[in-house]
């Protein structure tokens, strides 16, 4: 019988509005325990791209999203690996009800140009922040993704821990 082992990963959002909710996503991942909490502004100015990934999620205001799929509150969140019809091999977190797959996955904007979403809730993923049309969003999202995955792929649970921390300044 093999020991199921469990990662656990910190998601520091620190800036929301009409772009959506921007955070960051430290690797690599803590073996069954909780990470250590590190100000967001401490991540920004030691930016790395082997240690960090940008996380882009809707905007936490319903109204500002648009009366639906605001981002899933601050919390702990099991998550389970997961084949998703859309986008393959992922992880999906649990217990967000009433919201259902809360999923990881490739996207660089919440709303499209023409306004509509891409996605419902869900956690995109980038290697860093920049602008698409003069619009704030994360950039190589695939790639991102496929380090996610590399990263997560000895874990059968992940633990995921969200903390909102607005007071940090945001870089570009």
């Amino acid at each position: 019988m093999t020991m199921e082992t469990t990662g656990h990963i910190l998601i520091t959002r620190y800036e929301t509005g009409q772009y959506g909710t921007f955070g960051v996503l430290q690797l690599p991942l803590f073996l069954g325990e909780s990470p250590p909490v590190v100000p967001v502004s401490d991540l920004l100015a030691s930016y790395n791209q082997e240690t960090i990934l940008h996380t882009l999620e809707p905007p936490l205001d319903i109204a500002v999203a648009l009366g639906k799929y605001p981002a899933i509150p601050a919390g702990q969140y099991p998550a389970i690996s997961h084949t998703s019809g859309r986008f393959g091999l992922t992880w999906w977190l649990q217990g967000t009800e009433p919201r259902t797959e809360i999923l990881f996955h490739p996207g660089n904007t919440w709303l499209s140009p023409d306004g509509h979403r891409v996605t419902r809730g869900c956690i995109l993923l980038g290697l860093r922040r920049g602008l698409i049309r003069e619009t704030p969003a994360i950039l190589h999202s695939r790639e991102a993704v496929r380090k996610f995955l590399r990263a997560t792929r000895e874990y059968q649970r992940l633990t995921v821990t969200i903390r909102n921390d607005f007071d940090a300044k945001t870089i570009s």
